[in-house]
């Protein structure tokens, strides 16, 4: 996996799941910060819902911070936490009151 702050707590919510959120094949080998790590002293920016799931092809494009897909990046991953029955913590709702108004 490419190098991050995600915990290794975090990425164990991925492990059965290797689709690449982009291309939508099935090679992921990183974790993308949907929204940059801005303050180091306040890390809710590695919050799981700052998640996406890349394969490496797609993480190098180097288009993935565009506010179109960051909205879409963050719904999927929302989507996919509750899916799998993922409760907030809350470094989450750190995150979501950091920025709810800019991407949700």
């Amino acid at each position: 996996m490419g190098t991050n702050d995600f915990t290794q707590e975090t990425k164990m919510f991925w492990e059965d799941n290797y689709r690449c959120w982009q291309c939508q094949r099935n090679n992921v080998v990183d974790f993308h910060h949907i929204v940059h790590r801005h303050n180091k002293n306040d890390n809710c920016e590695s919050s799981p819902l700052n998640v996406a799931h890349l394969c490496r092809r797609c993480h190098n494009l180097g288009d993935l911070h565009s506010h179109e897909k960051q909205c879409k990046y963050l719904n999927r991953t929302a989507n996919y936490l509750y899916s799998i029955g993922y409760e907030l913590q809350e470094k989450d709702f750190r995150f979501l009151d950091k920025y709810k108004l800019e991407y949700i």
